[in-house]
């Protein structure tokens, strides 16, 4: 059984937790991120309406090449491409969990971000295991 969400009603009452802006406000930029990038391709793993993408993660990255946000539920991706466009992101429906529809990155993605997806993985040894092929 599948649950319907309603894309709308979620970005009407998603708002980023604090800690998760602070982990890619300070944390991230310590590692290293976001200093040299424009050659990275950033991989956004179920960026929903597409609001962390834009106001989280693409901040960090200035001068990247693209964001590939990735969402498996249609409705949310067509939220975010007339909520959240913008140039640099291409909001594509995928699932993690299936290679099938993700295949078609391989070898591009040089930084993989998952802020609201992974605890809905529901194999996260398969979820795992693609990360590491990117």
């Amino acid at each position: 059984m599948t649950k319907k969400l309603n894309p709308d009603f979620y970005y009407q009452w998603h708002e980023p937790f604090e800690s998760v802006v602070h982990f890619f406000k300070a944390a991230l930029l310590q590692v290293g991120w976001g200093e040299d990038n424009t050659k990275e391709v950033v991989m956004d793993v179920g960026c929903g309406p597409g609001e962390t993408t834009t106001q989280l993660i693409l901040p960090l990255f200035p001068s990247l090449k693209k964001v590939i946000a990735i969402d498996k539920l249609h409705d949310r991706i067509a939220l975010a491409c007339a909520q959240n466009f913008h140039p640099a992101i291409q909001f594509s429906v995928a699932d993690i969990e299936e290679w099938s529809t993700i295949h078609q990155w391989k070898g591009q993605i040089t930084k993989l971000v998952s802020v609201h997806c992974f605890h809905w993985v529901r194999n996260k040894k398969i979820g795992l295991e693609i990360f590491t092929v990117f």
